[in-house]
């Protein structure tokens, strides 16, 4: 069953629970130069009804004004005080430093939805951020301890 709106609350937000969240690089090709996105997929299942909504975040775009805020979104969204340098280091941390999202809040938006707010569940940090390295592959022993980057250290 798939999520619509009626006539009478087309306007209205509405609260979706989330089951599950993706994350992927999204390539605008139909802009010169084609723009990179980190994009966002919330699967939702609300009273039966499933529903899919992105969310596209500019990390790294070219005007300082729409990077900025795409970075205070990835600031309001992590479980820690660290940001990604490229989108594909984004992909890879967002699974482990985001929050575990339990519900949105969204509008009709034209074709589409935009996300007015967030829940998160409660303990949502899947990996403890001071053994966490997304720079660094390797297995850490006692005779070869992690590298732990400052801004994990608490």
């Amino acid at each position: 069953m798939a999520f619509a709106l009626t006539p009478e609350d087309e306007s209205q937000p509405k609260w979706l629970n989330v089951t599950e969240i993706a994350y992927s690089i999204h390539i605008k090709k139909d802009s010169n130069p084609p723009s990179r996105s980190l994009k966002v997929v919330y699967a939702t299942d609300t009273d039966g009804e499933v529903q899919v909504i992105s969310e596209y975040i500019p990390l790294f775009h070219p005007n300082s004004w729409v990077s900025n805020k795409a970075m205070n979104w990835w600031t309001k969204h992590c479980e820690v005080s660290t940001q990604p340098t490229d989108l594909q280091e984004a992909v890879l941390m967002a699974p482990f430093l985001l929050f575990d999202i339990k519900r949105i809040r969204v509008k009709p938006d034209g074709h589409f939805f935009k996300i007015t707010k967030w829940e998160k569940r409660e303990s949502s940090l899947q990996v403890d951020p001071k053994r966490l390295d997304p720079l660094q592959v390797g297995v850490a022993t006692d005779l070869n301890p992690p590298y732990v980057p400052e801004e994990f250290v608490f």
